[in-house]
Parts: structure tokens; C-alpha cells; sequence
């Protein structure tokens, strides 16, 4: 799996699991948790970026539903890797 797949679908599944809980402390710390979790994976991506390649990086492409021809297809660039850092 690619660090851009982790750091999209992470939230969600914290997001997930805070719902889950009933002390709201436990919550708390859950959520920074994944937050600091996220931004690290952010970081890691930021500084594996290769700023002299203009194209695409951090490519993953699945087929999602073949028989409608859908694909789960992610990938960064320079404005899309300031993008991924802003929602980080």
C-alpha cells in the first residue's frame, strides 16, 4: 500500500473507532493520536518527494469495478503534495 493510501483512509478508520468509544479521554488521546499519525505521514512523504521529477509520484492504481471500468488510482505532484500537507 502507498503512504498517500494510508494517510487517506487512516482518518476515516480513527474517525471509525473514536465513535466506538464511550470515555471521552480515551477519545481525546485516539484522536491526537491519528492526527500526529497523519502529519507524521506527511512529513515522511514530504521528505521522500523528488522535486526534480515533474510528473506524478506515489503511484497506486487498482481496479476498483472492472466492469464499470472504475480504478482507485492516487498520485502526487508538487501542488498535490502542498495539497496532502494542508489537510495533514
Amino acid at each position: 500500500m502507498s503512504i498517500l493510501t494510508h494517510i487517506t483512509f487512516w482518518p476515516l478508520i480513527a474517525g471509525i473507532l473514536v465513535v466506538g468509544l464511550q470515555d471521552a479521554k480515551r477519545a481525546r488521546c485516539l484522536t491526537l493520536a491519528s492526527n500526529l499519525l497523519t502529519l507524521a505521514l506527511g512529513l515522511v512523504l514530504w521528505r521522500r518527494f523528488d522535486v526534480s521529477n515533474g510528473g506524478l509520484q506515489f503511484v497506486e492504481k487498482h481496479e476498483w469495478i472492472p466492469s464499470l471500468g472504475v480504478n482507485y488510482f492516487v498520485g502526487a505532484d508538487g501542488l498535490g503534495l502542498l495539497m496532502v500537507m494542508l489537510t495533514s
